[in-house]
């Protein structure tokens, strides 16, 4: 249980990857190379492990053992990452923390925010898993709602396929051949 907490704790800070660049960029403001500012490092850390990991967690996630899956009524699930983006990115962009209730008000907001992610479908709306080169579609399985990551190159097809589980979701490997 902790591993699989570690991932999607993992996963939680890939989906703010993309705002930790947008934030190292801003703190970069006027000083360039900003070697003493820290704040430029931590979120260019931040943004550059959280867009491997967005890479490298489904990948080893198709080095465990397969599952043979039937899906029905497949459906893209992209739009909601423009939702996403909107709802929990841009209100950060030009934000300011200045003082320790600031960053006390920050920790809160992303411990909630964690919980909302572990116990609902955010896990899967995750813009650095799109820019990592893989697309979420929700599907039927046994008449419940399952959620997907896909290659974005890969069309599936209703049907018989091979997937892994990961978390409370599935990613695909290949199709079962005929």
């Amino acid at each position: 249980m902790a591993a699989g907490i570690g991932r999607l704790f993992r996963l939680f800070v890939s989906s703010y990857a993309p705002l930790a660049v947008i934030l190292a960029v801003q703190r970069s403001e006027g000083v360039w190379p900003p070697w003493d500012r820290p704040a430029f490092w931590i979120f260019a850390a931040v943004g550059l492990i959280g867009l491997v990991d967005a890479y490298r967690l489904p990948r080893g996630a198709l080095r465990r053992g397969h599952i043979r899956v039937t899906l029905s009524d497949l459906t893209d699930e992209g739009g909601q990452v423009a939702a996403y983006v909107a709802t929990y990115l841009l209100p950060f962009i030009g934000f300011a923390v200045v003082g320790w209730r600031d960053v006390v008000a920050l920790i809160i907001y992303f411990v909630v925010l964690f919980v909302v992610f572990v116990r609902s479908d955010l896990a899967l709306v995750n813009p650095a898993l799109y820019l990592a080169g893989w697309r979420v579609l929700s599907a039927k399985r046994d008449e419940h709602r399952v959620l997907m990551l896909v290659p974005k190159d890969i069309q599936v097809s209703p049907g018989d396929m091979y997937a892994v589980t990961f978390g409370n979701f599935l990613v695909f490997d290949r199709e079962v051949e005929a």
